[in-house]
């Protein structure tokens, strides 16, 4: 028997103390992602606007909680917690006046707020818990924090104010900071609660996907090479020198733009610590040792940065019945003679799109292969 799926969208506006109950709406879809994609998590969906009832109703920076589960489950599935970004015109249909409704990750957008700060021998992880703690909990915003550790102790970190928390989690996140290679962070609305998750790029297997037999619970699966993300050239700001002008450097990994026909892909790279570094140890240096020696570390650097993305990697779909089973982030792997993969492929999940309409709940998971293979 087919499962009955249900949905319920709450919504409160700026100065409610309490959530409303939202009705007439269709066409759900959310799209969750994680800090790789370098996209905001994103929902969007319909109301029927029959005499004007929600004109005034829903507005931007309303905000909202979309929720779901089958008919048989106890507990709902929170898919989103966001704030309503674009309220569209009523538009006339045949089934009646329809608005658009679309908006992002609450969380996320808050994290695109200025904070300044400043901290001394403490970790990233002491770093990120104290700045959440001071600019948005504070406030209420009730953000939980899954924070895993991390070994490195930094001397001295500080920003601005026209520094935005989310930058700060970008940088924070990088093998410089951690002392434990790059870190994931994504928004998880697991329990109910918006919790901050911060960890090391998980390389264990959350599930496997052998499509050479039948899988019940899966509709369809496509996978092909990624070409548009291979990066062929590399521009480079190692920094700045000792009058506090930039050193910038070019790097082309020659051989992959032959195989592209002669085609270069671009891509800017900010690596300032290079300068800091060698100005930090060598006091006595003039600035042309320093722009030197900078330029030479930035090519190597932009060599081996080039020898791992200047490759084809796979990415695909999986689609499936509608479930909150699965982490952006994660790694799953995948099994399937038809593509090519005559033994399981691990893939990462970057991005979980759930789709809810008079069909059910649909979910699909977005995958990629790491631009350095996962083992």
């Amino acid at each position: 028997m087919t499962k009955k799926v249900m949905t319920q969208i709450l919504y409160k506006n700026p100065g409610d103390s309490n959530w409303s109950e939202l009705s007439d709406y269709y066409d759900i879809e959310i799209n969750r992602t994680c800090s790789e994609t370098k996209k905001a998590s994103t929902f969007s969906f319909k109301i029927f606007n029959k005499d004007n009832d929600y004109t005034n109703v829903i507005s931007e920076n309303t905000e909202l909680k979309i929720r779901a589960k089958y008919s048989t489950d106890t507990s709902w599935n929170l898919l989103m917690y966001g704030d309503v970004t674009y309220v569209g015109p009523s538009i006339k249909t045949e089934s009646g006046n329809v608005i658009l409704i679309r908006g992002e990750d609450r969380i996320k957008r808050m994290f695109d707020e200025f904070t300044p700060g400043s901290y001394s021998n403490m970790t990233a992880k002491e770093i990120i818990e104290a700045q959440v703690n001071t600019y948005f909990n504070r406030r209420g915003l009730e953000i939980a924090l899954d924070l895993a550790d991390s070994p490195k102790v930094i001397d001295h970190y500080a920003k601005s104010s026209e520094y935005p928390f989310s930058a700060w989690l970008e940088e924070l996140s990088g093998a410089d900071f951690t002392g434990n290679g790059n870190y994931i962070y994504y928004i998880s609305h697991e329990n109910g609660e918006n919790t901050l998750v911060w960890k090391p790029k998980p390389s264990t297997v959350d599930d496997s996907f052998n499509f050479d037999e039948f899988i019940e619970n899966v509709y369809s699966y496509s996978f092909a090479k990624n070409q548009n993300e291979v990066v062929t050239s590399l521009l480079i700001n190692a920094g700045k020198d000792l009058n506090g002008n930039a050193i910038y450097e070019v790097y082309q990994n020659v051989s992959q733009i032959q195989k592209n026909g002669g085609k270069s892909k671009w891509a800017y790279k900010a690596w300032p610590k290079i300068a800091q570094t060698l100005k930090y140890y060598n006091p006595s240096w003039d600035n042309d040792q320093i722009r030197t020696a900078a330029k030479e570390i930035a090519k190597a650097k932009a060599a081996l940065y080039l020898a791992v993305n200047g490759n084809l990697t796979w990415k695909g779909e999986i689609v499936m019945y509608g479930n909150e089973n699965y982490s952006v982030g994660n790694v799953i792997q995948v099994k399937s003679s038809a593509v090519g993969f005559t033994t399981y492929k691990k893939l990462r999940i970057r991005e979980i799109n759930h789709k809810i309409n008079y069909k059910g709940w649909i979910t699909t998971l977005r995958v990629a292969e790491d631009e350095k293979t996962l083992t």
